[in-house]
């Protein structure tokens, strides 16, 4: 940085956002929300509090379905925004449910690698596994904030607890009535 200069990002920090996919699908069908209809740019302002620098968001999932599927529509509206990646992972259907494979390691060491180069301040992360706990706690061992937004109901407590800072999906985040 020049001195002098204004850098916003040490005012306010540099966020990634990493969704586990799978989880956000489900849990918008759960709570009444289509997620295929999901405002992204409102939810990532509320994530972000519209005053902190949006690196990138990471999109992770093993779904592919056709055009007319509603998870597939999630997947290309999430692909048609700036600073946004989806990251598909392998999956078969067993007894006509989508069974993921791969997707939350994925997921895991991106959330590592990017803490471990610098990449990011403050991670969010959406998912209600606990699987991601070791992965958070590395996290923190860089000195990064991980934040989680979740789903009431449908996160593992102790990934909660092991967060920083909890964000509760609640009205006006961008997600629409089903």
């Amino acid at each position: 940085m020049i001195p002098g200069k204004f850098d916003p990002t040490a005012l306010f920090g540099r966020v990634m956002i990493f969704i586990d996919g799978n989880y956000l699908f489900e849990s918008c069908k759960q709570a009444g929300y289509a997620a295929q209809k999901t405002d992204f740019v409102s939810f990532f302002g509320k994530l972000t509090r519209d005053n902190r620098y949006l690196v990138r968001a990471y999109f992770y999932d093993s779904y592919v379905g056709s055009e007319k599927d509603p998870r597939w529509q999630l997947h290309q509206r999430f692909r048609e925004l700036n600073h946004c990646e989806t990251h598909l992972g392998g999956g078969h259907n067993a007894g006509g449910k989508q069974i993921q494979k791969g997707v939350d390691v994925k997921l895991a060491i991106d959330l590592v690698r990017h803490a471990a180069n610098s990449n990011y301040d403050v991670a969010i992360l959406c998912s209600g596994d606990a699987d991601f706990i070791p992965a958070v706690r590395v996290v923190k061992g860089f000195g990064k904030q991980v934040e989680l937004f979740y789903f009431n109901g449908r996160t593992a407590n102790e990934l909660i607890e092991a967060c920083d800072v909890r964000i509760q999906c609640e009205k006006g985040f961008g997600f629409n009535a089903a």
